[in-house]
């Protein structure tokens, strides 16, 4: 066993990581350069892995690890849910960490065969956590503003605007046009003097610059009440958690998903 190597692919991946979040925290954007000097990095790596020949199927898991991890990752990236940063991050733990480090054992047992797809699984389950502290957020401002909560939005269905109290925040119009930590959800128009709120509950993360919210200049005084925003927290800091539980615990997903079908089976 080559341990070394493991635990300098541990090592570099998670100095890479950090800065990438770090820079994703400030600027929201990450520089290639990250990435150019990070995959020749891990690839350096695997390819001292191959030439070792420790383990004869590493190089099966490498090429598998890169084929699929690029294809989800793209496939995500063009959906609108990731970004380009976050693809890249992903593709480029591909090649330095193919398959769960043999030199640590995650607490659960439980990983999938390529370890960076269970870093995405990881890395999603725990930004679906922010759910909760938007719920806390909203829950006294729905008791503040009683039957105005919704106001613009009063045609949604309910499923929609549950949706949109469990996923969004209301803030000031001015702070949303020059504030790039969140995300729009809704836009807004003008006809014959009334104000249209148009939702859109699932934004691609392209969007995330508010191009699309250019118009809204001409509405600074004309809404009180401000306009709905999902909070744009860098999702390269939840691929960095999900890291970092992947190699220590394992895949918490997976392993939440067994133990309650096994609590149902044995209730039947």
């Amino acid at each position: 066993m080559n341990s070394w190597i493991e635990i300098t692919r541990i090592l570099v991946s998670v100095s890479f990581l950090t800065y990438s979040s770090w820079q994703d925290v400030r600027k929201r954007e990450v520089s290639n350069n990250v990435w150019l000097i990070f995959a020749p990095a891990g690839l350096s790596l695997s390819l001292i892995e191959v030439l070792l020949g420790a383990n004869e199927l590493f190089p099966t898991f490498l090429a598998i690890s890169i084929i699929v991890t690029t294809a989800v990752s793209f496939a995500l990236f063009y959906l609108g849910l990731f970004g380009g940063a976050d693809a890249k991050a992903l593709i480029c733990l591909s090649i330095a960490i193919p398959v769960h480090p043999a030199v640590l054992k995650p607490y659960l047992g439980l990983i999938l065969p390529i370890f960076p797809l269970s870093v995405l699984v990881n890395a999603v389950f725990a930004s679906s956590m922010l759910v909760f502290g938007i719920i806390i957020y909203n829950v006294p401002q729905y008791l503040k503003a009683g039957g105005r909560f919704f106001e613009g939005l009063e045609d949604e269905s309910s499923l929609r605007k549950l949706l949109l109290f469990a996923t969004g925040i209301r803030i000031d119009l001015d702070r949303i046009k020059n504030d790039f930590h969140f995300i729009p959800l809704e836009t807004i128009s003008e006809d014959d003097g009334r104000i249209i709120h148009q939702l859109h509950l699932f934004p691609q993360i392209r969007d995330e610059k508010f191009q699309e919210l250019a118009s809204v200049r001409s509405f600074s005084g004309k809404i009180e009440d401000g306009v709905w925003v999902t909070p744009a927290i860098p999702f390269l800091v939840f691929v960095m958690m999900g890291f970092l539980v992947t190699l220590f615990v394992g895949d918490f997903l997976i392993w939440l998903v067994f133990s309650l079908l096994s609590l149902v089976a044995q209730n039947f």
